[in-house]
């Protein structure tokens, strides 16, 4: 019950305060539109797919859809890119904005069956989106089996992370499959009105004022550090040390080879999903002394071992790549991430010591000062010559991403159908696969998004997952 207040309450908070957000994206938000024009093989579009019970009310959908774009009129905003190189791009709306063109559907493919959903997803996925429009989608596919119907919703990651990704969905979920009568549309803000020479003004007068502001900042930073260089060398010289230590044993995970099976990219996409009890996560990770991140990691490491095992290859790592929230506040709209990089074993064979091995590895690289460096690093790749595409090598040396979402404990529902399973997907972004997982209502659903250069044989790799994650979950 803590659990519930707490998801729900945090759910609940979407309030104007949580919707004041910078027109102009971050670095890393810049980075992550503009890396897509580097490589087309490093798209960042998150897509959630929910299967429900039965068929929609389209009227209530339509109504829906118009004050959930209202509330969060970020949503009606497309990418302008900016005049200058260096500088980030900015939302503005959309003069052409309608909800219907953000909206499709379609019937699945007789039998209608999951393979069938998951065939329209992929469709779907590889897209991608126009850039002269607000860069999401929420696809509906009737025809399913049992008198189902299914939405895909894809979103662009520039928007926001993941866990704002998910409170964007619970807007347009309901809590009762017979909801209180939709409130009165809100208003838009009015829109800028700068020409074209003024937003090019302010694209200058941002860098020059962000450039001082980091100057600023960093000044007292430096007077300090040298004061204390010749006063007390001891104490800028600790942090200094393990700053060094941090960005050299980064510099080791990058460089060191990763999985020679997986190492082939291409620019497709294979969906597929599998579903584990929660509850049954929870027992594994208490008798492991870690937690359902560190299961969740055990049985994809487990799952990876067996799959290069089947294959011959001795490979003794892969190159994880895992995402973490670093989100305090209400900001929806806004992605508050870092980025961990480290390589997950593939020789412990005993699950309960590969449980044990992951929490204290994670926890040790959540711990690293290089972390407080993703801004910068980030700054500096879109403003240093050739920067992107060399992070672009780097990014796509990442074997397997990994994601973990808190999701809703309760019942969902959307325009009349009960939502029966929500199945996360992360975007690969130039990786061979990325699994997403995704709770809701007592179960645990991953969504795997494979490159189907990297792993040609989808079913073998499931069939290796699926037998990961059973040996872990066994300890419960």
């Amino acid at each position: 019950m803590v659990f519930r207040r707490g998801y729900l309450g945090r759910m609940a908070s979407l309030d104007e305060e949580a919707l004041r957000f910078e027109e102009r994206m971050s670095d890393l938000e810049s980075l992550m539109w503009r890396l897509e024009q580097v490589d087309a093989s490093l798209l960042s579009t998150m897509t959630l797919v929910a299967v429900l019970d039965g068929p929609l009310d389209r009227d209530r959908l339509d109504e829906k859809f118009e004050v959930v774009t209202r509330k969060i009129p970020r949503l009606r905003d497309h990418v302008d890119a900016s005049r200058l190189p260096m500088a980030q791009p900015t939302w503005d709306p959309d003069p052409d904005f309608a909800v219907e063109n953000h909206v499709s559907w379609s019937t699945a493919a007789q039998p209608g069956d999951f393979d069938a959903l998951l065939g329209v997803a992929e469709d779907q996925v590889r897209k991608g989106f126009d850039p002269e429009h607000p860069p999401w989608h929420l696809g509906f596919v009737d025809g399913l089996d049992g008198g189902k119907t299914a939405m895909i919703a894809r979103l662009h990651h520039s928007y926001t992370d993941g866990q704002g990704a998910i409170r964007i969905a619970m807007e347009l979920f309901d809590l009762r499959q017979e909801p209180e009568p939709l409130s009165a549309l809100p208003e838009l803000p009015p829109p800028p009105m700068l020409p074209l020479l003024g937003r090019t003004v302010a694209d200058v007068m941002h860098e020059a004022s962000r450039t001082a502001s980091v100057l600023r900042g960093a000044a007292p930073w430096l007077s300090h550090s040298l004061r204390s260089a010749v006063t007390d060398p001891e104490r800028i010289a600790g942090p200094a040390r393990a700053l060094i230590r941090s960005v050299g044993e980064l510099a080791r995970e990058a460089l060191r080879p990763g999985s020679e099976l997986l190492a082939p990219r291409g620019f497709d996409t294979r969906l597929s999903a599998m579903n584990l009890d929660l509850e049954h996560m929870r027992r594994a990770a208490r008798t492991g002394g870690g937690t359902i991140n560190d299961v969740f990691l055990a049985g994809l490491l487990g799952g990876l071992a067996g799959y290069h095992d089947k294959h011959g290859d001795k490979s003794s790592s892969v190159r994880l790549g895992i995402p973490v929230s670093t989100k305090t506040d209400g900001t929806l709209m806004r992605n508050q991430l870092q980025g961990i990089l480290m390589h997950g074993p593939l020789d412990l064979v005993d699950p309960l010591e590969r449980v044990k091995v992951l929490h204290d590895t994670v926890l040790h690289t959540r711990s690293q000062p290089w972390l407080d460096l993703v801004d910068t690093a980030a700054a500096a790749a879109l403003r240093l010559p050739r920067s992107s595409q060399i992070l672009a090598g780097l990014v796509k040396a990442t074997d397997a991403l990994a994601s973990n979402l808190p999701g809703p404990p309760v019942p969902l529902f959307l325009a009349g159908a009960s939502v029966e399973r929500l199945i996360p997907f992360g975007p690969r972004v130039g990786s061979a696969l990325n699994l997403t997982l995704l709770s809701y209502e007592g179960s645990a659903s991953i969504g795997v998004n494979s490159d189907p250069d990297s792993v040609p044989d989808l079913k073998v790799l499931l069939d290796c997952l699926g037998a990961g994650f059973d040996e872990v979950l066994a300890l419960a």
